[in-house]
């Protein structure tokens, strides 16, 4: 017999919402009420935030006061959304929840100290001690991947409560077919940190640009102008404003809305990614969404994400060197064949499917029924 579906009670516990957390947040709560849930999101948002320290302090000030004023029915699910780290004011909020009639606890994750490559996570242990007191106290973890996963398990945690459900990509609100495909662009859609290897697009640059003249490369950003060179490293900087003294083909492409970042998506032809940390990889998605064919290593999350597709992964060795020069060679192939490129485009899009939002949580609410005994189906996968 069909029961009444119990409500979610979705806390947002990053900092701030930057645009792609804020995306990542509207795209999982979508999802949940696809499905027809009823969704309580907690804290309240009480306008926009910046990224001044009393905007961060007042949002974790609020989820606190979230905790400590509300009581949570057995019959309800608290859903944790955690997309970068764990910190202080999570424990402590960890505390409140468990004063009171203990709900089922799940939480969603897209990072860990457990991930060696990620930088994020690795200041000091006793982040590492109070993450696992988190997820401990949890009674289920959902991840994105099945690398996450097994990140997860080298590290000793107990495999029956995690669970790979993807992470969710809205492709209807990045692909479209009005914007022609420019066979000679070539974007750097990624964060330019040293785990993301920019110094090799730029390095890209130089090696294609004297064989292939008529190719245009763009880095894009959602910072504006100030932020994007005072945040950067400076060594980094003093690169890249030579590459762009020298290249008339280099830019960078400001993209303050994401609409106009997933506008030059599907104009672009080629993302390449030289990546050496990535539990999901929303950059890549994206491009796949859009229709631009992402070369991606053959490490981290990349296999998943491409389903794969070995034309678009280049060889990872463990030499970034070696790997540079698979991704170099596998660029100007597709340069020189832009018709079996363009087939591989309307091909690649299909692979962030099972990405959809209703999916993704589709995937969750069924794990949640089952641990419930609520016989509800979730989600068209």
């Amino acid at each position: 017999m069909s029961r009444e579906k119990p409500e979610v009670i979705y806390a947002r516990v990053a900092d701030i919402d930057t645009s792609w957390m804020g995306t990542f947040n509207t795209d999982m709560i979508g999802g949940f009420m696809q499905n027809g849930i009823s969704v309580r999101v907690i804290p309240e948002r009480k306008g926009p935030e910046g990224y001044r320290p009393k905007d961060v302090f007042d949002h974790k000030l609020r989820v606190l006061e979230s905790f400590s004023q509300m009581d949570i029915s057995d019959e309800d699910t608290l859903f944790v959304s955690c997309p970068l780290r764990c910190a202080l004011d999570q424990l402590v909020w960890v505390s409140e929840v468990v004063k009171q009639r203990k709900p089922l606890v799940a939480c969603y994750s897209l990072t860990g100290t457990f991930i060696k490559e990620d930088w994020i996570t690795v200041f000091t242990p006793w982040v590492r001690h109070l993450e696992r007191m988190w997820y401990e106290k949890s009674d289920l973890i959902f991840v994105p991947t099945e690398y996450y996963k097994q990140a997860m398990l080298q590290d000793g945690y107990n495999e029956d409560k995690i669970f790979v459900v993807g992470a969710p990509v809205d492709s209807k609100k990045i692909s479209t077919n009005e914007e022609p495909r420019d066979k000679n662009l070539i974007v750097f859609n990624h964060r330019l940190n040293g785990d993301k290897k920019p110094a090799y697009f730029l390095r890209l640059v130089e090696d294609l640009s004297t064989q292939f003249p008529q190719l245009k490369f763009g880095i894009s950003t959602n910072l504006n102008e100030s932020d994007f060179w005072s945040t950067m490293d400076q060594d980094l900087a003093v690169s890249l404003k030579d590459a762009l003294a020298k290249f008339t083909s280099l830019r960078i492409i400001f993209n303050p809305s994401r609409d106009e970042y997933f506008s030059l998506l599907n104009q672009a032809y080629l993302a390449p990614c030289f990546a050496t940390h990535e539990t999901f990889g929303f950059s890549v998605a994206e491009s796949l969404a859009a229709g631009c064919l992402p070369v991606v290593p053959a490490r981290l999350t990349y296999p998943e994400l491409v389903d794969g597709d070995e034309d678009l992964m280049c060889t990872s060795t463990g030499d970034l060197e070696v790997d540079y020069q698979a991704a170099l060679k596998k660029m100007i192939y597709f340069i020189q064949n832009p018709q079996l490129g363009g087939k591989k485009s309307l091909e690649v899009r299909s692979y962030v499917n099972r990405f959809s939002p209703v999916n993704v949580v589709g995937r969750i609410l069924d794990i949640l029924n089952k641990h419930s005994r609520k016989e509800v189906k979730y989600g068209d996968s």
